[in-house]
């Protein structure tokens, strides 16, 4: 009896465990295969000339995530209502922050985007890099000969009130 007491009482805090151990129903998760994955994807899809494919690897709101895929020179862009945080994950090129849009176009109501950035700070970059962009920042990525791959979390300033 006591043997099926202490299996009972070990099967009790392991179901307490395992229940801690699970994720929320609202988080999100993307394995390095998940990645993998959508990097070949967007390889794939990229077109001939194009500065760049995005796509999502998921978003839970009001953030997003996205695998960038650049070839040659990217658009400049400043996002008026989100910061962003950029990783990358595979190749190299060089991100340029700051300074000013050269001939800026408003592409939606909270973008700006150019062909190029002056009086900016280049900064090589390559796997395992990362910045962070906050609202209102120009930037832009060049890639080297290649691609250059990178995930990029976009989060609206300001942060939204928690809902409850």
């Amino acid at each position: 009896m006591r043997a099926v007491l202490m299996a009972g009482a070990m099967l009790a805090v392991l179901s307490v465990g395992a229940a801690r151990a699970q994720a929320p129903e609202d988080a999100k998760f993307a394995s390095a295969a998940d990645v993998a994955a959508v990097i070949a994807k967007a390889k794939a899809s990229a077109k001939p000339g194009a500065a760049n494919t995005s796509l999502s690897i998921f978003a839970l709101a009001p953030y997003g995530t996205a695998l960038e895929f650049h070839q040659g020179t990217g658009q400049a862009s400043i996002h008026e209502n989100q910061a962003e945080l950029i990783i990358v994950v595979e190749g190299k090129g060089v991100a340029n922050l700051g300074g000013q849009l050269v001939d800026p176009k408003r592409t939606n109501p909270h973008n700006l985007t150019a062909t190029a950035i002056t009086g900016g700070t280049s900064h090589p970059v390559a796997k395992g890099d990362m910045w962070f962009v906050p609202q209102g920042v120009p930037h832009q990525l060049n890639a080297a000969e290649g691609g250059i791959s990178v995930i990029t979390l976009h989060v609206p300033r300001p942060v939204p009130a928690a809902a409850g």
